[in-house]
């Protein structure tokens, strides 16, 4: 657990012989900061999620069988994806490339994968399911990466399904956004929040 409070002054501790000084918000920055890297844009939107619903978001629970449990014991899982990823911005020495144009968007060719899981304590059963009563998939739409900003909330689209409704749709692992658009209606931020609430009684 963090020592302090303030992430600009925790730092390395128990040897005095070294004077490297390196804070945490350093080592955030190093490895946290570029939301557009696909594991962290999926982190980023479960926050995000859970921000939006009013709900305590302590800290993150990464080997948990549902991203978010609600207090009346509802789990939510979230699934994020995007048009454009660090990959196709980012060299790997960490310099830029050159700035693409702005992307086509095939919504048959973007898709949410990880539907389907094992539960946590039969991980070896081969058995997987939808281990969560709701699924919140945010998709961000930006096509223009000289634009795109993953605090814009007018740039994602959001959608809401429970595990039923998933099952009736023979929906297995993974789901594409033009599927996903066929069965829902996109909402924005404003029209996910109390459609969410609603739904899971709060």
């Amino acid at each position: 657990m963090a020592r302090s409070l303030n992430p600009s002054e925790i730092t390395f501790t128990g040897d005095a012989q070294i004077s490297a000084r390196a804070t945490f918000l350093e080592f955030w920055r190093w490895a946290f900061s570029d939301l557009c890297d696909d594991d962290l844009k999926g982190i980023f939107a479960e926050w995000m999620v859970g921000t939006l619903l009013g709900l305590p978001c302590s800290r993150r629970i990464s080997w948990a069988d549902s991203d978010i449990i609600l207090p009346n014991g509802a789990c939510i899982e979230v699934k994020a994806t995007a048009v454009w990823q660090s990959w196709k911005l980012v060299n790997q020495d960490g310099s830029c490339k050159p700035l693409p144009k702005v992307a086509l968007l095939d919504p048959a060719k973007i898709r949410f994968g990880g539907l389907q899981a094992r539960p946590t304590a039969e991980q070896w059963s081969g058995y997987r399911s939808f281990k969560s009563e709701f699924y919140v998939f945010c998709f961000h739409a930006e096509t223009d990466p000289a634009a795109w900003d993953a605090w814009n909330l007018a740039q994602w689209e959001f959608y809401m399904m429970t595990r039923d409704e998933l099952t009736a749709h023979k929906v297995g692992r993974s789901i594409s956004i033009a599927a996903l658009r066929n069965i829902r209606p996109k909402m924005s931020a404003a029209e996910f929040q109390p459609f969410a609430r609603s739904r899971l009684g709060m």
